[in-house]
């Protein structure tokens, strides 16, 4: 193996990547539905009888209180206590009203105050208190509340914004536990889908919900405004149940200028003034207007930057106040912007060589500057081989990972800092895939990603700069079938992150349903396709439509797209036709038995380096025609590697070549244990019928996802009944049981106050997790093995 071959050396280089650009969810922070289970336990044996439910302005705070008092208080209404400047002045002041007929004058002390509310509130039930503005309040007050929750008469939730200042008397009731503490954070990517499913009542795709979700600032007052104006001006259509987004930039109406007004009520001039100047892209430092910017941080409108720098942090919102400023000097980045802005437009409309070039031409141009408009010569490396991949030039992009390379051009890679080596890497990961050289994949990846089982945190977040990095970290775990690194990087990257356009999370939404078509989920891939197709059918561009007709034809539905491109002579060695693409149109021609397509599709893979898919197109072909020379052909391309699966492919073309039935079950069962279940499909192809039935349901036997009724039983028959179980959530185990017990996902949802967007998201851990494909898989194998959730 060459020097450029040895995935180690790539390692050894390597100094690790910083905690903050890829790391754990670590944080305090309470999403809504464990909120409203602490909140719903309050006052039980063991619970505090009081909850400070903390949060930035218009993290939805006072709409999970206002919706969890219906749910435990339905007969009765809850007590409203506000604090007030005006209030604040007189004693007693924000409860003088719970005085009822007792003489507020008489209460000389707290503790005289004390037993008179307590008399007038004690009447059977607990009552509970709302406090809202607690800063605000008087000091008696505040040590009357202190006794009556301390004392056990009431129960009390505190709304409290998580800048403003905490009363002592409260903090040191928290500091004692007797009132707990739910840190709200702004939505979570998960909570803003849920949130405009059920304002909308359609499904959608994540690409979507993570364009409104970061329009909105993760804001949930934002989030609704946005959703609203743009149903208003038809940029949000609903339609068969889908939520279709149009191109573009998103509307600001009524509803956002609505808020934007209420938000700078109370502002200083100064702090307006700076919000335009922000909006309208000038640059301001923090210390340039010190009092402004601290009034505007406090309310949650700025945020700072990794720079040190100010941005507005509700986009939706910078788009309201960019309406009343006037032109400010922009950034001087725009040569820059104008040429990604060209790049993305041309990889949308499927012109990756064009877009090379572009990129290319403005490289040249840059080396006569000093790389100071927005781009650096490394970076600009990177991004060429990316480009490279896309197109599946790999030829090419191997050249210039050899220039960046630590032992091959250690110059370059001493300029290249951690978030660039880091990619670096993942590139070459993607490579090492592509080219079939598998085992060196996985061991980059596996430094890379840290998959379920090997860390502490199921979800891990992503700072701007992995952008590029994770969408080929993505790739590599497909192509080298590392499913729990596929699944982590898909749980993460659906997560949300800060990318700048929805690319990468479109790209996530595809990787997703083409994951379940390959493990022979159908059904679940079907229902992921449904939003995806209906936004690229309404307003797709060429590269997504043919994206999508390439999960069409994997999933053997009709398509419009895949025949012209075959027949218009679109698919050939100079053409950029992506990975993806390529994947679709092999699985089309091998639907239509067009071995003389088949051929001409594993040429062209070959040529360009795409080995693992080249191999693949064979063994498809293979399964149709039992053709010797396809599988001397076959064999040929795994020369050079002892990976598990080219020692498969090498084991069905020997089989094949030999007539040898036994060997051809063997290397069946090996390729469908690795999660590529259609290869043991019983189809009727001419590869099957070779197999007798004991053969077949050999290599089904170790499907790892099984597909149809016939494999269950020999799955999970008594041989091997649960040898192997994955624990399952107790959410996990709650949802499990009911879908056994027969309910729908729309009454599962009901029942977990959850989602049914969610629900299917735990079905679909769920039947990753126990090898299973289907919902009637589950009766059988749970009910015997799971307690109840209610037995524990």
């Amino acid at each position: 193996m060459d020097e450029f071959g040895d995935a180690s050396m790539w390692l050894d280089a390597w100094g690790g990547l910083p905690w903050k650009c890829i790391h754990a969810e670590n944080s305090v922070r309470t999403d809504r539905k464990t909120a409203l289970s602490l909140l719903t336990n309050m006052g039980k044996l063991g619970q505090p009888r009081g909850y400070v439910v903390r949060g930035v302005i218009g993290s939805g705070k006072r709409d999970l209180v206002e919706s969890f008092v219906p749910l435990v208080r339905p007969n009765s209404e809850a007590i409203w206590v506000t604090g007030s400047r005006f209030a604040q002045g007189i004693d007693y002041g924000a409860i003088q009203f719970l005085f009822a007929d007792g003489d507020i004058e008489a209460a000389e002390n707290p503790l005289a105050a004390y037993t008179t509310i307590k008399d007038y509130l004690c009447n059977g039930t607990t009552p509970l208190l709302l406090i809202e503005h607690s800063s605000l309040l008087d000091p008696l007050t505040l040590a009357v509340l202190a006794q009556l929750l301390g004392g056990g008469v009431i129960e009390m939730i505190i709304i409290d914004d998580e800048l403003e200042p905490f009363p002592d008397d409260f903090e040191t009731m928290t500091d004692s536990g007797a009132l707990g503490v739910i840190h709200f954070g702004l939505l979570s990517l998960i909570e803003a889908r849920s949130e405009i499913e059920k304002i909308t009542g359609c499904r959608m795709t994540t690409s979507i919900a993570e364009r409104i979700w970061h329009f909105s600032g993760r804001n949930i007052q934002s989030l609704r405004a946005v959703v609203a104006d743009a149903l208003e001006a038809e940029a949000l259509i609903a339609e068969s149940g889908f939520l279709i987004l149009k191109p573009g930039e998103m509307p600001v109406g009524n509803e956002l200028r609505r808020l934007g007004s209420s938000r700078v009520q109370g502002l200083t001039p100064a702090a307006v003034m700076l919000l335009t100047q922000l909006a309208a892209g000038a640059t301001v430092s923090k210390r340039d207007s010190e009092s402004a910017s601290r009034q505007l941080l406090k309310r949650g409108l700025l945020e700072q930057s990794d720079s040190n720098k100010l941005i507005i942090a509700i986009p939706s919102l910078a788009a309201v106040f960019a309406e009343r400023g006037n032109d400010v000097t922009r950034s001087n980045h725009q040569g820059w912007n104008h040429v990604c802005n060209k790049i993305r437009e041309l990889i949308a409309n499927h012109h990756v060589n064009s877009a090379i070039a572009e990129l290319g031409r403005y490289c040249l141009e840059s080396e006569n500057g000093n790389w100071d408009n927005g781009l650096s010569k490394t970076g600009s490396l990177l991004m060429m081989t990316k480009l490279l991949l896309s197109a599946g030039r790999l030829y090419d992009a191997r050249k210039i990972l050899e220039s960046v390379h630590p032992v091959l051009a250690t110059d370059t890679w001493q300029t290249l800092d951690q978030c660039e080596r880091h990619q670096t890497l993942a590139l070459a990961a993607e490579w090492y895939a592509r080219t079939n050289d598998l085992d060196s994949a996985k061991i980059i990846l596996a430094a890379l990603v840290c998959a379920p089982g090997n860390c502490a945190a199921e979800v891990h977040l992503f700072s701007p700069c992995m952008e590029e990095t994770v969408g080929s970290l993505l790739t590599c775990a497909l192509v080298v079938g590392d499913w729990d690194s596929c699944r982590a990087l898909l749980v993460s990257l659906q997560s949300g992150g800060p990318w700048e356009d929805s690319g990468l999370v479109e790209y996530a939404d595809f990787i997703h349903v083409l994951l379940a078509v390959v493990s022979g989920q159908d059904d679940l891939a079907l229902d992921l396709f449904g939003p995806l197709e209906a936004q690229c059918r309404t307003f797709g561009d060429e590269k997504s439509l043919t994206s999508i007709a390439a999960i069409e034809a994997l999933l053997e539905t009709d398509s419009c797209v895949v025949d012209p491109l075959l027949n218009t002579g679109a698919v050939d060695k100079d053409t950029s036709n992506s990975l993806l693409e390529l994947m679709g149109l092999s699985a089309w021609v091998r639907r239509k038995n067009d071995i003389k397509q088949l051929k001409k599709l594993s040429v062209l893979t070959a040529e360009r380096g795409d080995i693992w898919l080249a191999s693949h197109l064979l063994a498809g072909a293979l399964k149709t025609t039992l053709d010797v020379d396809l599988a001397h052909r076959l064999l040929s391309l795994q020369e050079g590697f002892q990976h598990d699966i080219a020692l498969a492919f090498s084991k069905l073309s020997q089989g094949i070549i030999n007539n040898d039935s036994t060997t051809i079950t063997d290397a069946l069962g090996d390729l469908a244990e690795f999660g590529y279940s259609w290869y043991v499909k019983d189809d009727d192809s001419k590869l099957m019928q070779l197999l007798s039935a004991g053969e077949k349901r050999q290599a089904m036997r170790r499907c790892a996802y099984p597909f149809n009724e016939d494999a269950a039983p020999a799955t999970f028959g008594s041989n091997n009944s649960f040898a192997y179980r994955p624990d399952l959530t107790r959410r996990e185990k709650f949802i499990a049981m009911a879908a056994a017990k027969g309910l729908s996902n729309l009454e599962i949802a009901q029942k977990s106050s959850v989602s049914v967007r969610t629900v299917e998201g735990h079905l679909y851990q769920i039947y990753s997790k126990l090898g299973i494909s289907k919902r009637g898989d589950l009766a059988e194998l749970l009910i015997a093995s799971f307690p109840s959730p209610e037995q524990g």
